[in-house]
């Protein structure tokens, strides 16, 4: 720039001289002479001068660069002895510069941190302001100062810094990064913490909760008193200060304190502990014992007095319960229900409680004169001498064993022994602590477990139904033999599968495939349902097709851990093809039975249509002989013998009884045939009308009727069986002293059975079994006629209604009926 503003004004000056020589010579060859002249003089002379400008110019620069390195160097070393080190940052907030920081390399290395942003420093993090807030000033390029970092060391200290920093712009206004210093304050952050932790700990032992402590001054007057000895004495904490010492001590102990005190005047005493009573705000006496210390000055005259106070209300409370505590533990040593025991390092009883007395049969006196060597098998002694000695060698605390006692009646007893060892207050070991619990049961009840779990495989191994486990995830925990068998595979083709997918693929009834939620080990595993005995169509690995039979059921976490599921398969195949032949053999036995249903149904109507052709063919010539026997007696009696009317009689009687016969043959049809009808029938409403006529007949007997109710059956059958047995019981007990006829109802496990009983001639048990068959007769015409049909229309009745009727009698002490209609 100088060169050429030193041109410029050399070419000014050509011009200028040119110009003036041109106007005082006027002679062009000597104008043209001095013109080169003055140009090659003016430029000798501009040379020397630009030359004397430049060297002028660099003498400068270096000067005032020696200054700056000078300047640099003083800052360097003022840097340098102090504690802090600078840095700066690029736009990217990237460390590009850091000085003063050489001799700390140790403890924070440069080459660790230039080239990175801070929050690329794992180890650095930011502890006086939160990490986001210091992000936002930085971003709005704001100055911060004194923001506290912690640097972790390798090793596992802390480095602390307090950290400021200036935003840096260039002349053109643009953000060019940040400019800072940072100290070590680390000592400082150091010794504050330790004077922290120090005025913690000495807060804490003066703010003791349960002992009180005070500052008492030499004119007995509290200058500080903690929490702990206002609430001893009721009083605010300013209540206390200033106020005199001795009010709070009750008279009667003020002249032994002062006597203490004045050994402490003399210079006897330092310090001393008195218990005595102090009072409280509210006029109550505390009883407390009292530790005094004397702070002296360099004179020796007392200046304080430190005093720490305690309760011995509250004492005298812990030892009350610690004995209360101690009698608690002797009580449940004693009503304990398992063996305790205090046994020396040599095994011998120390002290047993009465359980232990129960569970060995032995008295405590003999048990204290035992050890527990004595009580054990040789065989089982080991188990516990063993671990007593690993206790007593520090080698363990406490072992628990199981083993044999033999009690004192000779009988072997499993124990559970679980002893700890004792040590003195010099921590030597000084005897065991052992419970003793009698497992004989539980013994017992393990070794049945272990036998029944082992029948329990056995069982599975040999059965005939695959059994598979599955957890929750689907994969197969175990399986019994059958399961190769069903689906025709080697055990390692069940290593890595899940049950039934792929090694069987199932179809429905219909062919279709099942899907995966579908089938029932999903089913029991979603959704916890129990699925029993669905049958599916199987096929096998090699192609093959079975039937199964498939129950599903989910599992507790207990049985298996996060749950799972059990599944059964059951080959059906036989049972299945067995059923389809029983299907085609039923449907051609319904055809059959249908047309042998059609032929009987025929065959009845034809046996019905004989019964009435019979019934009419056959009542004809009964008819004819009743008549003509009637005219021959009513015309001929006469001329007839006694005999031959005697005769006739007979044959009218004969013919009379033949059409009962007939009769009730015809009735006992009907009965066989009959259509049910379904309805209401009001029995006692039935019993009363069917009463009435035989009344009538017999005016000699005594009916006597319980409330029998209703029930729903076919109400011409229900008549006709009561019609029946009523009629036979009217019938058979006319002849006795006094007839009586009863009827009552008897409810029996949900049924309903009526009873028809009378004080009649009975019969013998011997042929009740003849009773209710057709035309069977218990006594002669003679005495109590008859057809032999009733009874048997009662049994045929009863059995149309799905009942049951049964007869009890004795000879000469009456009969009775009972029956039951059932529903259909």
């Amino acid at each position: 720039m100088v060169a050429a503003t030193y041109a410029a004004l050399a070419g000014a000056c050509a011009l200028f001289s040119d110009a003036l020589f041109a106007s005082l010579i006027d002679d062009p060859a000597r104008l043209a002479q001095f013109t080169v002249a003055k140009r090659l003089l003016f430029v000798v002379g501009s040379a020397g001068v630009l030359y004397w400008l430049l060297v002028r110019r660099a003498a400068r620069a270096g000067a005032a660069e020696a200054r700056l390195r000078d300047s640099e160097a003083r800052l360097a070393r003022i840097a340098a002895l102090s504690s802090d080190w600078h840095w700066e940052t690029d736009a990217a907030m990237r460390i590009t510069r850091v000085t003063g920081i050489s001799r700390r390399g140790a403890e924070l290395p440069a080459d660790q941190i230039l080239s990175k942003t801070y929050a690329e420093l794992a180890r650095l993090e930011i502890v006086s302001m939160p990490r986001d807030a210091f992000d936002a000033l930085r971003a709005r390029r704001q100055p911060y100062q004194d923001v506290l970092f912690r640097w972790r060391r390798g090793d596992g200290s802390t480095l602390w810094m307090r950290v400021s920093g200036e935003p840096r712009f260039t002349e053109a206004g643009e953000f060019a990064g940040y400019a800072g210093a940072t100290r070590d304050v680390s000592a400082e952050v150091e010794l504050t913490e330790r004077l922290r932790t120090s005025d913690a700990i000495f807060r804490a032992i003066v703010e003791h909760p349960v002992i009180g402590k005070a500052l008492v001054g030499a004119d007995l007057r509290p200058r500080y008193v903690n929490a702990a000895f206002c609430r001893l004495l009721g009083y605010a904490r300013e209540d206390l200060l200033g106020r005199d010492a001795t009010t709070l001590v009750h008279p009667d102990d003020l002249p032994h304190l002062r006597q203490l005190l004045g050994d402490v005047q003399a210079g006897r005493r330092d310090a001393f502990r008195r218990r005595a009573r102090y009072l409280r705000r509210d006029g109550t006496t505390v009883f407390v014992e009292a530790d005094i210390s004397v702070v002296r000055d360099d004179g020796g005259r007392p200046v304080h007095f430190v005093v720490q106070v305690q309760d011995l209300s509250m004492l005298r409370d812990v030892e009350a319960s610690l004995v209360d505590a101690r009698e608690r533990l002797r009580a449940m040593f004693d009503i304990a229900t398992l063996g305790l025991s205090e046994v020396g390092l040599d095994g011998r009883f120390l002290k047993v409680n009465p359980a232990f007395c129960r569970i060995t049969g032995y008295a405590e006196e003999e048990l204290l004169a035992m050890s527990g060597q004595d009580l054990t098998p040789a065989e089982d002694r080991h188990l516990s001498m063993v671990p007593m000695a690993d206790a007593v060698g520090g080698r363990q605390e406490r072992f628990t064993v199981e083993k044999r006692y033999r009690r004192k009646d000779g009988t072997l007893i499993w124990i559970e022994l679980s002893a700890a060892l004792a040590r003195n207050a010099d921590g030597q070991p000084s005897h065991f602590v052992s419970v003793t619990q009698d497992i004989s049961r539980r013994r017992a009840d393990m070794e049945a477990l272990v036998a029944s779990e082992t029948r329990f495989r056995s069982v599975i191994e040999t059965m005939a139904e695959g059994i598979l486990l599955i957890d929750a995830g689907g994969r197969l925990v175990g399986s019994n033999p059958a399961v190769l068998r069903v689906l025709g595979v080697a055990r390692e083709a069940l290593a890595d599968a899940a049950p039934l997918r792929p090694l069987l693929r199932l179809y429905d009834a219909d062919g279709n495939e099942v899907a995966g939620e579908h089938l029932p080990s999903r089913r029991a595993l979603t959704r916890g349902e129990s699925i029993s005995g669905q049958t599916f169509h199987a096929a096998r690995p090699d192609g093959s097709m079975l039937w199964l039979e498939i129950s599903a059921v989910p599992l507790p976490q207990t049985a298996i851990p996060g749950g799972g599921a059990l599944v059964t398969l059951h080959d059906v195949s036989l049972r299945m093809e067995a059923e389809r032949a029983l299907k085609a053999l039923t449907e051609t036995l319904e055809r059959r039975v249908a047309e042998r249903t059609a032929e009987l149904s025929q065959l009845n109507r034809e046996l019905e249509s004989f019964a009435y052709s019979v019934s009419h063919d056959l009542r004809a010539p009964l008819r004819a002989i009743t008549g003509f026997a009637s005219l021959l007696r009513d015309e001929e009696r006469a001329r007839l013998s006694a005999d031959g009317v005697d005769l006739l009689a007979r044959i009218s009687a004969n013919a009379e009884r033949m059409g009962e016969l007939i009769d009730d043959v015809l009735e006992y049809s009907r009965a066989t045939r009959s259509d049910r009808r379904h309805d209401s029938v009001d029995l006692d409403e039935l019993v009363a009308e069917l009463a009435a006529p035989l009344r009538q007949a017999y005016p000699g007997t005594t009916l006597r009727a319980a409330p029998l109710g209703r029930i729903a059956s076919d109400p011409a059958m229900v008549r006709q069986i009561l019609q029946n047995l009523l009629g036979n019981a009217f019938k058979y007990s006319a002849r006795a002293a006094a007839p009586l006829v009863r009827i009552d109802r008897e409810d029996e496990a949900g049924n309903a059975w009526f009873r028809v009983s009378d004080n009649g001639v009975g019969f013998d048990m011997r042929y009740a079994d003849r009773l209710f068959g057709l035309f069977q007769r218990m006594h002669t015409d003679a005495d109590y006629p008859g057809t032999g049909v009733g009874l048997a229309i009662v049994k045929r009745l009863v059995e149309r209604l799905n009942g049951a009727v049964e007869a009890h009698a004795e000879p000469g002490k009456g009969a009775s009926f009972r029956f039951r209609v059932g529903a259909w």
